[in-house]
């Protein structure tokens, strides 16, 4: 099972990018928004979806990530532009800022996953879920450290989500940062949408619209787009082993 991910510049549609895929026997399309599509299928290649309407750049290559690089553009020690125009092929000047975060996100996301998966062959569905559901966890499950109080090992060691537990810190808007993300990745994992921005790791209107959904749906109250301690302890209970 080949894995090929495409940047478009947004102006086609779902409908149109499913039809391309067909054509191209592309199995499954999953993607954070119209922007960041991934492909999935035995015959998938970055050539075969060279006609993707609305095409920046494609890849099946693993991200030339060193160790520390990545953690370096999410607190911007480092700039990302030049090393995701490296990965598609494509000029860093056509790739604007939100674009640029969503890749990063999904990087966060996926770790280190979408490189064994260009090297080896992975059964159908794994790891990325049912189509819409890219930056679902389906890996096998990660040991959580014995000192963190989160549970859950996609929140498990993160300072940032472990003070909002504690209650010695609020997450909200405009916060940003690699927390943010993963609060973001799990509401799109549970059903709470983020089409316009995705995993972004911004915190704005629509990341604290689905926050507030979420603990709606939880009993939560008040339910304001704020992420404290209520909050995360019924994130961790819902992603904990």
């Amino acid at each position: 099972m080949a894995h090929v991910l495409a940047l478009t510049d947004g102006t086609a549609s779902r409908d149109s990018l499913l039809d391309e895929l067909s054509a191209s026997d592309g199995l499954v399309l999953l993607g954070l928004n119209e922007r960041l599509v991934l492909a999935e299928g035995d015959a998938v290649t970055a050539a075969a979806l060279s006609g993707l309407p609305g095409l920046l750049g494609v890849t099946d290559e693993p991200p030339p990530l060193a160790p520390g690089d990545l953690e370096a553009m999410l607190n911007g020690d480092m700039a990302a532009g030049p090393t995701v125009a490296s990965l598609f092929d494509v000029d860093a000047a056509a790739l604007d800022e939100e674009l640029i975060r969503d890749v990063l996100g999904w990087l966060v996301s996926v770790d280190q996953r979408f490189v064994a998966d260009t090297d080896t062959a992975a059964t159908s569905g794994e790891p990325w879920g049912p189509p819409a559901a890219c930056l679902r966890d389906d890996s096998a499950p990660q040991p959580v450290p014995p000192d963190s109080p989160l549970r859950a090992p996609r929140f498990a060691d993160d300072p940032v989500l472990e003070q909002c537990l504690a209650g010695t810190h609020r997450m909200l808007a405009p916060e940003e940062g690699r927390a943010v993300m993963k609060v973001q990745a799990a509401l799109i994992d549970l059903g709470f949408p983020l089409p316009r921005f995705g995993a972004d790791g911004r915190f704005g209107d629509e990341t604290g619209q689905a926050v507030s959904a979420f603990k709606r749906g939880q009993g939560l109250a008040p339910d304001d787009p704020v992420v404290g301690t209520g909050t995360m302890a019924a994130l961790d209970r819902v992603f904990a082993p």
